[in-house]
């Protein structure tokens, strides 16, 4: 049995054949991609950029920074990021680089993003950007690696950043 889309009144779904024979309903390609294993998920807390302009490499966020694998695109459907400490200033840019490892030139792939937090605001300034349709990055295109740019006011800013999407096939 293979996969069948089907359309209906409002958006299509995926039938994916299950154990039982039968079939299970994804509502949206990243559903179906987490169904197959195909899911990413990666962020970075607690990373203290200092008071320059960087790109963020694995060395600074290990648990961000992705590789994109020979052959494969990656579809970003979310991103997020947040300064967690008061009275600091941080601009955030989402993309890719032509290097691996965060290395290379940087291409940002929307507006920058600003987040100031005020003595009042108890560290919890995290926004979250959604991508309808998600956006696709091919390593044919020459994209190596999925991360950010920021830049920030303070040597002590604390922030936290993060993406999700799926892979697939070129």
């Amino acid at each position: 049995m293979t996969n069948r889309k089907i359309r209906g009144p409002a958006q299509p779904v995926w039938l994916i054949p299950d154990d039982a024979g039968g079939f299970s309903v994804a509502q949206t390609p990243g559903d179906y991609a987490a169904r197959q294993g195909q899911s990413l998920c990666h962020w970075q807390n607690d990373i203290m950029p200092g008071v320059a302009q960087i790109v963020l490499t694995t060395a600074l966020a290990p648990g961000l920074v992705y590789n994109i694998p020979s052959g494969k695109r990656v579809f970003i459907s979310q991103y997020c990021y947040a300064v967690e400490t008061l009275s600091d200033n941080c601009v955030f840019e989402f993309g890719y680089t032509t290097g691996a490892d965060g290395s290379g030139t940087f291409y940002a792939l929307g507006p920058q993003k600003h987040l100031y937090t005020g003595a009042a605001i108890a560290g919890l300034t995290d926004h979250e950007q959604q991508i309808i349709p998600a956006g696709p990055l091919a390593y044919s295109i020459g994209a190596r690696c999925i991360t950010f740019r920021v830049t920030a006011n303070d040597a002590l800013c604390d922030i936290t950043v993060g993406w999700h999407g799926w892979w697939e096939n070129e």
